[in-house]
């Protein structure tokens, strides 16, 4: 099973209102797209496939299930080895090498995240972030003029 996928299933569960009903109803519940469900379900099955929520859904379902700190440990772990997982797997790693790589990457961030009380971040930028940064304190050298010669 994928790394997100799988800890997602087993979070859900947990939050599950009714013990009969599927829990990826509450993606549903919470407006995800039934084909990003289908993605989820089957990245819960194999671990060849990869699949995870946009951070707005994320965000949502933090605060719609109340998820703890652990959990939400879990999940962002999740993340940052389903990146590490399909990096090795671009870089032509078995399957079986890859996962036990991405297991190990995921247990390390796990511990970091609990240590951090689970309010750390992801150490990757949302896209929606890239621009909004401040810019350099020091800019970066040229070769050229000086900045002040090129004033006057």
């Amino acid at each position: 099973m994928g790394f997100f996928a799988g800890e997602l299933a087993a979070i859900l569960s947990a939050h599950q209102s009714h013990p009969q009903g599927s829990p990826w109803a509450i993606l549903t519940r919470m407006g995800v797209h039934p084909q990003q469900i289908d993605r989820l379900k089957k990245a819960n099955e194999d671990i060849g496939q990869i699949a995870t929520l946009p951070q707005p859904y994320l965000s949502q379902l933090r605060a719609e299930l109340d998820l703890t700190s652990p959990e939400w440990a879990r999940l962002q772990a999740a993340i940052e080895a389903d990146v590490f997982f399909r990096l090795l797997l671009y870089h032509n790693y078995s399957l079986e090498e890859a996962a036990n790589r991405a297991n190990a990457v995921f247990a390390n961030v796990l511990k970091d995240q609990l240590a951090a009380s689970g309010k750390q971040e992801s150490v990757y930028v949302p896209d929606e972030e890239v621009g909004s940064t401040e810019p350099f304190l020091h800019p970066r050298r040229t070769r050229g003029k000086k900045l002040e010669d090129i004033g006057s």
